[in-house]
């Protein structure tokens, strides 16, 4: 994970470190909760439930980057720098297993036109953890951002 993050860690769109955002973690964690809520609810066309499934997975754990002052404009990035939090944390790492899945789904839905069922009850445990370890992620704040300066760092150094 090490080398894939030292990538994110140099290209333009991949990982940076910025202000923490609660604001922005709001934003995106409510979005992230409606989406889930519309799909609980039956309120998704069949076709964009995988999309909309991602997204809501997606904007969860974004939510949390910005809550700890990271921003990415790549996908794979985020999900990536989000695993590492998790790891820094002490977190189960397979439950990325969600989004990954779900990223699975989406893409053959939405480029191969497939009939993909997602499991709402499994998106809904997944975003609920999430909910569950914010305080946790709020009181490392600072040891990740640590991390995350000290791998900048590291790269910042062997390309130099």
């Amino acid at each position: 994970m090490e080398e894939r993050l030292a990538w994110c860690l140099k290209i333009k769109t991949g990982i940076k470190l910025t202000l923490p955002s609660e604001e922005e973690f709001n934003s995106y964690f409510s979005a992230a909760k409606t989406d889930l809520e519309n799909l609980i609810k039956g309120k998704v066309l069949a076709r964009w439930e995988p999309v909309v499934a991602y997204y809501s997975a997606y904007y969860s754990i974004y939510a949390f980057l910005r809550l700890l002052g990271i921003k990415s404009e790549n996908h794979f990035c985020s999900i990536l720098c989000f695993r590492y939090v998790l790891r820094v944390i002490n977190e189960d790492e397979k439950m990325i297993e969600v989004i990954d899945r779900l990223k699975r789904r989406r893409e053959e839905a939405q480029y191969y036109l497939k009939t993909v069922k997602i499991d709402v009850n499994e998106l809904k445990k997944f975003i609920d953890h999430l909910e569950n370890i914010k305080n946790k992620v709020i009181l490392n704040r600072e040891a990740i951002r640590r991390k995350i300066k000290e791998l900048i760092e590291i790269v910042n150094r062997e390309e130099a």
